[in-house]
């Protein structure tokens, strides 16, 4: 099994190099020493949530609130060729959290989320700060589960005009609907298929447009489709609004090469 990994800021990080201590406190410190009964001896990965992981043994334990590592190896994780965003409708209590869990778990690199149409749940203007830090922590606590080197980023939006920004700022822009009649390999091929290409597409931004338990309305699909969006569904079955982006996102890292046999 891979070693758990835990997050501090950049600033205490970008200057660690093999043989130096690094101490770890704070809620990591407790949650690692108090929940996870971290041990002396253990590898640790300790990154900074930007692609800087440093591969660390564990020196010392304090008391329940933080451990001190040895720093073995620092590792600076490249960005992706490909980028992948996944607008996400707002959908209802859990269903919204898992969402924000397995979409992270998948790979995404952001999660913007706005309040569709048809949306069940809404935000309230005061509410948007205690939204805001509820889903960036469980994108936390899911990229330490998914041991990623880089967290995605969770961003609100206002209201649908973003959508349409996001959508014409795409080199590819999928919106995941059932009505539509291209099925999602053909809006984008595997490698295979589109190694067989003489000009294969290259796409350095993909955008997923997920909707809420109600579908789409029709303004919002002739919209987005307007601004460039490519309709395309996923079989013949109707998922949920909780689970079609992350199932996507499957096809889409597979398709662009982010799951290749080196990762």
């Amino acid at each position: 099994m891979t070693a758990p990994m835990f997050y501090l800021g950049h600033e205490q990080l970008r200057n660690a190099s093999v043989g130096h201590q690094v101490v770890v406190g704070g809620d990591e410190g407790r949650h690692a020493v108090a929940v996870k009964r971290l041990r002396t001896g253990e590898t640790v990965s300790i990154g900074d949530g930007h692609g800087l992981v440093l591969d660390c043994t564990v020196e010392r334990l304090v008391a329940k609130e933080s451990f001190t590592v040895r720093v073995r190896a620092v590792y600076q994780i490249a960005d992706q060729m490909t980028r992948i965003i996944v607008i996400q409708a707002l959908i209802k209590g859990e269903r919204m959290e898992r969402a924000l869990e397995t979409l992270t778990e998948a790979g995404v690199d952001q999660i913007s989320v706005w309040g569709a149409e048809h949306s069940i749940a809404r935000i309230r203007a005061d509410q948007t700060v205690k939204t805001q830090v509820k889903f960036d922590r469980r994108v936390f606590e899911a990229s330490k589960q998914a041991r990623r080197a880089s967290r995605p980023k969770v961003t609100l939006l206002a209201d649908r005009a973003d959508v349409i920004r996001a959508i014409r700022e795409a080199d590819l822009a999928i919106l995941l609907d059932e009505l539509s009649a291209a099925a999602l390999p053909e809006v984008l091929p595997s490698r295979r298929q589109q190694s067989e290409c003489e000009d294969p597409p290259v796409n350095e931004s993909i955008v997923l447009i997920a909707g809420p338990e109600g579908g789409f309305g029709d303004a919002e699909r002739a919209q987005f489709l307007e601004a460039g969006a490519i309709g395309a569904r996923m079989g013949g079955d109707v998922l949920r609004a909780s689970t079609a982006a992350t199932v996507a996102l499957g096809w889409v890292m597979g398709a662009s090469g982010r799951w290749s046999v080196s990762d």
